[in-house]
């Protein structure tokens, strides 16, 4: 730091002084157009420059105060020097919260002003110049604002105004800015985003000093970088403020991320994106509903395979990500592990925003160290991304919004109802305010996912590619097959002796190419990757393919391709048809790709004859030349070719009239993989794999050499073929040590179980004594662990893939009843929640509250679509009618009121009397059964008005008797009568109605002979 000292009438700038700083006066101004530089002062020039005045100005007030010296930014800093420039930007809040003294140069606000003011009879005369200042709109200004202790305001003509503590109210109802925060030396306890706040409304000339102002203020050091503009500037600056926190939180959700989803990741970084002029129109449309606040928070681009939309996703990504509006991707993919499920989708999504949204960091943490990243899909999505976007300002450095790209959803293997989940949630994404996101989503238009967006019900905007105009279809593909197929000619040509003709392809041929391809990229992609072979000229590659002309178009994609593999003798022929069978059809149809060199140990074939075998497959198959990295297929819609049965009828072969050989056998070819898989397994598992010896080793003491050289990789293969590989490995870091894995689960494994049979004598022989193990396995299938109280209700969806629980803690938890697994958290009643009911459909589920309240939920994503209120006391019993239409509730208040499900409109009231417990609509739905009798229902629709029936009047059923008590109804198969939930009575087929039988077994009839 160097300062100024005047010296016989000249100003001169000291040496930089490291130590032993005098006490100075530090100047703080808006920035004319001729200031004077730190180059004129060392060449005794500027005094003819009107800045002169402020220095002298300056200068003068310093000595009247007893300070020799003193700091003015404009001729202190060689700006020249960009290391110099960076250090002081970088101390110079520092340098303001040191000096003796900071005086305030206001160039716009004079006594003359001031004097035309009070002329206007304004109680304080200089007040309205001091507000509109424009040193209160620049950026550097705030931190000269914060960082001084004592602090003065003077006018242009060097009247002293005030200092900060006489003007703190003005200063604050002008600025926003706490009194508290004027005179704090520390603003640690104030948020990051209430310090964000202070500056959003000041401007700075270089638009990356927008970030470079907040340094000091959170205590920031990070070096300057002219030309990244001011988004990034701001990214760089939150980033830093949430180290170290953000790269914790990013290490934890990393392990919970999905590897190769993004975009840019290895595995998706050489995929194809739009040529230039290709699709133009499409493309437009994209962005500017990306830039479109009042737009439809969800994009659908949907098409059929082949289309494009993959190629069209990066190009969005890629573009997004260039203006900063990128949040995240995921590109789904099948058969490729994680990539095509979403039980690591928001956690993927999350790691991403956070990069580009650093003070997520602060909310975060607390969702990550809750164990949120084992919950819901629903609460991940909350406490990951909802939460902690909404609890951070979306400052003017932002754009608009986030865009997140989600490409290939159709490849998501978790059925409908993942699918229709994952649909529901992501529309939740449109509540956010704060920070908007949008989504863009591409698939094929397949039912799940066409029933995912019918069953949510929510508008969206989207295309349907294959609808596009053929016209501009054609032209789009016309350009990408002129402008690669050019790439190759030009390659060629590099090399070749004999070259290709400047006018290759003729256009003749481009028309041919264009028309077989339309509308389907793939096609066009395929073809030229097939063209530019190494082992033929692209003449001779485009001539074969044109043979091909006259068939569909996926069988014109592939079986070109594959007919070259047969240009061999009548001897090799079937050894090549046996090994495209044996490892292509491995390939396409492994749950997680594997490299050459894991494949060659997989399929027992040796490295370099798995390499001859594909290297005619390089259109159709990416095959790196490393042989660690994973072989995988272009585009699933070639796996769809090849284990196709139709395509055995293909004839691959015109001239010979020969069918297609290379169809692959799902079937035979599953059983060769887990053969393979078994083989493997067999050979290589053992005791104490990696020879540790001591069974308490903890992992992390593991040389990982020594486990490289012992675990084969083909083992994750096996895992995700039995779909357990998310779980084997969050049971592996359950586990810590080794000596868990033999002596804690064997030991405690039942005593008549076929597994301790079998491995008994692995048990670690100085274990003196074991623990006393059940004899047999429980009957206990699932303990459902997660709520906070007691549960007081259970139910099974009609379907039993779902059980709903109700709790004292005032949610209601949906889990899988195969896993355990808690899939939603549905919360929202005020008091515990006393029943809980599935549609018969599993659509819905509602739940009945001390709180007074019925609730319905969606149960797919969790999401409360009605609240009926009515009831002046607590819930005890909620039920669906069979066709869903209805819901019944049964209140403390002696009423039982039935609900239309739709709408939420009360359809009748009936005053039983008495504290009704228990409801149970007959199969038929014509009578609602309760503790005291039936009551008949009303039809549909009541509309504006609510039946109120009193129980002398209610239709009730003459062999029930009103003191009985008794918690009846049908199973959802009908075979049994249940009292409380439990199986009472089975039902013999004899019993059961159909159109053969006169009798007819009901509840109440039962309730009459126990009664």
């Amino acid at each position: 730091m160097r300062l100024l000292q005047r010296t016989g009438g000249i100003f001169k700038p000291t040496e930089d002084l490291l130590h032993n700083m005098p006490p100075y006066a530090i100047l703080s101004h808006t920035w004319g157009s001729e200031e004077v530089t730190y180059n004129d002062l060392v060449a005794g020039t500027g005094q003819d420059k009107a800045g002169y005045q402020k220095i002298e100005s300056c200068a003068k007030q310093a000595s009247s105060d007893g300070l020799d010296y003193f700091w003015v930014d404009t001729c202190c800093i060689d700006k020249t020097n960009s290391t110099e420039l960076s250090a002081a930007i970088n101390s110079m809040f520092r340098w303001y919260q040191n000096a003796a003294r900071c005086y305030v140069y206001l160039s716009d606000v004079s006594v003359a002003g001031c004097r035309r003011k009070r002329k206007r009879k304004q109680s304080e005369p200089c007040e309205r110049a001091f507000r509109e200042s424009r040193w209160f709109t620049r950026g550097w200004t705030l931190q000269e604002l914060l960082a001084p202790k004592l602090f003065e305001f003077f006018l242009k003509d060097g009247q002293r105004l005030g200092d900060k503590r006489s003007l703190k109210q003005e200063i604050h109802e002008k600025t926003g800015i706490p009194i508290l925060a004027l005179h704090a030396t520390d603003f640690a306890h104030f948020s990051v985003d209430e310090r964000f706040q202070w500056a959003a409304t000041r401007e700075t000339t270089q638009e990356e000093d927008w970030a470079y102002c907040l340094l000091g203020i959170f205590g920031i050091h990070m070096p300057l970088i002219y030309g990244e503009g001011k988004e990034n500037a701001v990214r760089r600056l939150k980033r830093e403020i949430a180290n170290p926190d953000l790269q914790r939180a990013l290490r934890i959700l990393q392990e919970h991320s999905v590897g190769g989803a993004a975009f840019d990741s290895a595995a998706e970084g050489d995929g194809a994106k739009c040529y230039t002029g290709t699709p133009v129109d499409l493309l437009a449309r994209i962005h500017e509903w990306a830039a479109d606040p009042a737009a439809e928070s969800i994009f659908w681009l949907n098409g059929m395979a082949g289309t494009g939309k993959s190629t069209i996703s990066r190009t969005v990504a890629q573009t997004m990500c260039e203006k900063g509006q990128l949040g995240a991707s995921f590109f789904f993919k099948r058969g490729a592990g994680d990539r095509a499920t979403t039980a690591r989708f928001f956690p993927t999504i999350a790691a991403q925003l956070v990069l580009r949204e650093p003070l997520m960091t602060a909310h975060l943490q607390s969702a990550i160290d809750s164990g949120v990243l084992s919950k819901t899909m629903q609460e991940q999505l909350d406490k990951l991304i909802l939460g902690p976007l909404s609890a951070i300002s979306h400052d003017a450095a932002s754009p608009s919004s986030l865009i997140v790209v989600v490409d290939a959803l159709d490849e998501c293997e978790g059925g409908k109802d993942e699918i229709g989940r994952l649909i529901g949630l992501l529309f939740r994404i449109k509540t956010l305010q704060s920070a908007p996101v949008k989504i863009f989503i591409t698939s094929r238009p397949k039912l799940p996912i066409r029933f995912g967006f019918k069953t949510v019900g929510e508008k969206y905007d989207g295309v349907v590619l294959h609808e596009i105009l053929r016209d501009i279809v054609t032209q789009d593909i016309r350009v990408y097959l002129t402008v690669k197929l050019t790439e190759v000619r030009n390659s060629y040509n590099a090399t070749a002796i004999v070259k290709l003709q400047s006018d290759w392809p003729d256009q003749s041929s481009i028309d041919i190419l264009v028309d077989m391809a339309v509308p389907l990229f793939i096609f066009a992609a395929t073809v030229c990757r097939f063209i530019q072979s190494d082992h033929s000229s692209p003449k001779a590659q485009l001539s074969k393919f044109l043979q091909y002309r006259n068939i569909s178009q996926l069988d014109a994609t592939y079986l070109p391709v594959l007919s070259q593999l047969l240009y061999v003798s009548d001897l090799e022929r079937h050894e090549v048809v046996e090994t495209f069978r044996d490892i292509v059809g491995t390939i396409v149809l492994l749950e997680t790709p594997l490299s050459i060199h894991s494949l060659a140990r997989f399929v027992q074939e040796d490295v370099g004859k798995i390499y001859d075998s594909l290297q005619l497959l390089h259109s159709v198959l990416s095959i790196p030349s490393d042989i660690n990295a994973p072989i995988t297929t272009y585009h699933l819609s070639f796996r769809d070719f090849v284990v196709d049965p139709k395509t055995k009828q293909l004839t691959i072969d015109s001239k010979k009239g020969e069918l297609n050989p290379f169809w692959v056998n799902e079937q035979a070819t599953h059983r060769r993989m887990a053969a393979n898989c078994l083989r493997i397994l067999n050979g290589h598992l053992r005791t104490d794999i990696c020879g540790i010896k001591w069974p308490g080793t903890a992992r992390s003491e593991i040389d990982p050499r020594r486990v490289e050289m012992a675990l084969s990789p083909e083992w994750l293969e096996a895992l995700s073929i039995i779909g357990r590989a998310s779980e084997s490995i969050a049971i592996i870091k359950t586990l810590q040590s080794l000596v868990k894995l033999y002596s804690s689960v064997l030991g405690f494994t039942p005593q008549r179980s076929i597994a301790l049979g079998m491995f008994e004598e692995i048990i670690p022989n100085w274990i003196s004594l074991r623990p006393e193990a059940e004899t047999n396995w429980s009957y206990c299938l699932q303990i459902l662990e997660g709520h906070s109280a007691p549960v007081s209700s259970v139910a099974f969806s009609p379907d039993s893939a779902l059980v709903a629980s109700g709790s004292w803690d005032q949610t209601v938890r949906l889990w899988r009843s195969d896993t355990g697994e808690c899939v939603q958290e549905l919360k929202g009643h005020s008091d515990s929640v006393s029943s809980v009911a599935f549609s018969p459909d599993s659509a819905l589920v509602a739940s009945g509250s001390r709180d007074r309240t019925v609730r319905l939920w969606r149960s797919d994503i969790g999401e409360c679509v009605q609240e009926l209120k009515g009831h002046r006391w607590e819930v005890n019993s909620v039920a669906f009618s069979p066709d869903s239409a209805l819901v019944a509730s049964a209140s403390g208040d002696n009423t039982v009121w039935l609900w239309r499900s739709d709408t939420g409109e009360c359809m009748q009231q009936v005053d039983m009397g008495a504290h009704v417990t228990d409801l149970s609509f007959e199969p038929d739905g014509s009578r609602l059964r309760t503790s005291f009798g039936a009551i008949t229902i009303p039809k549909l629709p009541f509309v504006g008005q609510t039946a109120v029936t009193q129980v002398s009047t209610a239709p009730i059923m003459p062999e029930s008797r009103k003191g009985y008590r008794f918690g009846y109804g049908f199973s959802p198969d009908r075979s049994w009568i249940t009292w409380h939930g439990y199986n009472l009575l089975w039902l013999p087929a004899e019993f059961l109605h159909d159109d053969s039988s006169s009798f007819h077994l009901t509840p109440s009839r039962l309730a009459g002979q126990l009664g």
